[in-house]
């Protein structure tokens, strides 16, 4: 296996770019050491990475390139409010199968799940997502990195606890994996994609279907975008949102400041880091409490 960068090298994510992975002790979860070179995963093998860096990753490269101004700007923006988006031509084709392989490298279960994704790398072959999977976009907030493989999480306490899907039953996101580094966020949702619509969130499933080659306007599917982070790195993210993980099929990696890991933001982050493992059973007995089936 070779490192897989998610997102690729040329998005920004190299160098001083620092990662750090969950670590156990007891029921206790801390952040390992910041060690630099970007974030990346061995989930993938050396040909596929090639090829992808190829073929595919510089699409995505120039996309990050060409919005990276906005993030800058939305840094010292007094509002958190969608940030409207350029007209730019790109490759919304070349720009899905870089992130889709890049999240293969995350966990196992895409390709488990998706007989599909052996034509990821083959610019001549048709690609569609699951028909209850969708692709969503945001941008990111803020400095800081989420990289994850396949869990399924929803708010367990703060002031979204209470929201509800229309049937009346609490909110749970399932995500096969999801990608938030500056300036883009993405999740590739299996169930619960109505939590981040109601965010804002754009569905650009479609962008799976374009033929690597072609070129399109950005504001042919979107004219704003919404500003997010992770869950877990808003304000008493801890606190409020729990997650379904399995160690052996999702990998986490995170950034505290994609710009700086020394920074006061970064170790102000770190202290602040409260995250407790507990057995599958103790949070499906809690989640059954609040009345969420998790199946």
């Amino acid at each position: 296996m070779s490192k897989a960068h998610v997102p690729p090298q040329c998005a920004g994510n190299e160098g001083a770019v620092t990662r750090g992975h969950w670590m156990r002790t007891g029921s206790t979860v801390t952040l390992g050491r910041a060690d630099e070179g970007g974030i990346w995963f061995l989930g993938q093998c050396r040909s596929c990475n090639s090829a992808a860096g190829r073929v595919f990753d510089p699409a995505y490269g120039q996309l990050a390139a060409a919005l990276r101004p906005l993030w800058l700007a939305s840094l010292t923006r007094p509002s958190s409010g969608p940030m409207p988006i350029p007209s730019m031509a790109f490759s919304p084709g070349a720009v899905a199968r870089s992130l889709l392989a890049g999240m293969c490298a995350t966990t196992v279960m895409l390709r488990q799940e998706w007989p599909d994704v052996p034509r990821l790398l083959d610019p001549a072959s048709k690609l569609t997502l699951p028909a209850d999977w969708k692709l969503c976009l945001a941008m990111t907030k803020g400095k800081t990195a989420y990289i994850s493989g396949t869990g399924a999480g929803g708010y367990i306490s703060g002031p979204r606890s209470t929201d509800r899907t229309p049937d009346g039953n609490p909110r749970v996101l399932m995500t096969w994996a999801s990608v938030f580094f500056p300036p883009l966020a993405w999740q590739l949702v299996g169930h619960g994609e109505q939590m981040l619509l109601d965010e804002g969130w754009v569905n650009v499933s479609q962008w799976c279907t374009i033929a690597p080659t072609e070129t399109r306007d950005l504001r042919e599917f979107t004219t704003s975008l919404p500003l997010v982070r992770h869950p877990r790195h808003e304000v008493n993210g801890d606190h409020h949102w729990g997650e379904m993980l399995q160690h052996d099929v999702s990998l986490i990696a995170e950034c505290f400041d994609v710009t700086d890991s020394h920074s006061d933001e970064a170790r102000a982050r770190r202290r602040l880091m409260a995250r407790r493992m507990i057995p599958a059973e103790e949070f499906e007995a809690a989640a059954v409490q609040r009345g969420i089936t998790l199946e």
